[in-house]
């Protein structure tokens, strides 16, 4: 999100408000580190580590437009 919107506030009101909804409020849907067993045996976390790999390739190839311009 940082590379994407040029600075850190976007990232972290994000995580701030993803941590408070999903783990700390045990919202399955949300819950990105298996905090509740709902979440673990619905392969959540699975789900946001593939998520991660996606949103990490975007932001090396935002990187790399950046780096050429």
């Amino acid at each position: 999100m940082g590379e994407w919107s040029q600075g850190s506030k976007l990232f972290e009101c994000f995580y701030t408000a993803l941590w408070y909804i999903g783990p700390l409020q045990l919202t399955r849907e949300l819950d990105f580190i298996g905090a509740s067993p709902a979440a673990v045996a619905s392969g959540i976390p699975l789900f946001y580590l593939a998520a991660t790999a996606a949103l990490l390739s975007l932001a090396f190839a935002g990187r790399a437009r950046q780096i050429r311009h």
